[in-house]
């Protein structure tokens, strides 16, 4: 067997000129012969760049390092986040403030401030009245509003303690949050009573006395929007509707604002109840609640209101 004998690998030689990192010029050549190559470099293209070149590159370094270092400007705060900077410089619900105060509580631009203040009165989490703007009643269900809880416990105990020696019966303060009634005080339930709560205990307001007083002292556009999901419902004997509810709140005020269910048919107990209401609208209930397997008297509801009006008069001042 013979073997065939390729072509010859032909000479080659490649020249080229480049310019180097510097202002130096340099010659750079490359010969591939057969099967070996080699490249020669000239020995100056070795040496560093001049002083210049050093000084620039350092310059530049030195600038790269000092933006990193300088404060960033801060990102700008989203809606959600100036409209709850907004609400939250509300001490409570008596306060009113200005666009001046809320500028400069807010540190927000003063048209910005403007303009997010006319979109939360016209949502109903504000009122506007003359140059000043305080929190709505959108806004107060979801408030807790702790410290008025306790000024109203404080102010409202020495008469319900003396409702209760006058009648016999449990009373119970209660407030409304959301949609749902919470009793927050209950003097007379060492004896067995038809109110079977604590402090505390919560439930849909337009299954008691309680949250039908103060849901009677409301507009009917603001009832509307408290009892949305929850009618149709079933209380007691009753089943609850949003036109029987409507016609039970006008008969309350009607009633010059005495709610009362006598035998706990249409109610979760049993009793009669009056709202409180100060200069910026109703603010909690008293109710009166007979002992176990009572009906509901007549002669108390004087006796209630009577005591209410004081507690009243307290909150006014």
């Amino acid at each position: 067997m013979h073997w065939a004998r390729g072509p010859e690998v032909p000479h080659v030689e490649v020249s080229a000129k480049r310019r180097a990192p510097w202002p130096r010029q340099h010659e750079t050549t490359a010969r591939a012969t057969g099967k070996r190559a080699c490249m020669t470099i000239a020995p100056d293209v070795l040496e560093p760049p001049d002083r210049s070149i050093r000084e620039s590159e350092h310059c530049r370094s030195f600038d790269s390092q000092t933006n990193r270092d300088a404060p960033r400007p801060q990102p700008s705060r989203s809606i959600l986040e100036r409209v709850t900077v907004i609400l939250g410089s509300f001490a409570d619900k008596r306060e009113r403030l200005t666009l001046h105060d809320l500028v400069q509580r807010t540190n927000l631009p003063r048209s910005t401030t403007h303009r997010i203040l006319d979109s939360l009165v016209h949502l109903d989490w504000l009122e506007h009245s003359g140059n000043s703007y305080q929190l709505a009643h959108r806004a107060l269900r979801f408030g807790g509003h702790g410290s008025d809880h306790i000024r109203l416990r404080s102010t409202a105990n020495p008469h319900l303690l003396g409702l209760h020696v006058r009648t016999g019966m449990t009373v119970a303060l209660s407030s409304i949050e959301g949609s749902d009634v919470v009793v927050r005080d209950l003097i007379g339930v060492y004896r067995p009573t038809s109110l079977q709560c604590n402090v505390g205990d919560s439930g849909p307001a337009f299954q008691t006395v309680a949250g039908r007083a103060m849901l009677a002292a409301m507009t009917p556009e603001a009832v509307d929007e408290i009892v949305r999901s929850q009618l149709p419902s079933r209380a007691g004997n009753a089943t609850w509707t949003r036109p029987k509810l409507h016609r039970e709140l006008h008969r309350i005020r009607q009633s010059h604002g005495v709610s009362i269910d006598r035998n706990g048919h249409s109610s979760a107990h049993p009793g009669v109840a009056y709202a409180l209401c100060d200069d910026y609208g109703v603010t909690a209930a008293v109710s009166l609640h007979p002992p176990t397997r009572q009906q509901m008297p007549d002669w108390p509801v004087p006796l209630l209101v009577n005591y209410a009006q004081q507690i009243n008069n307290h909150l006014r001042q």
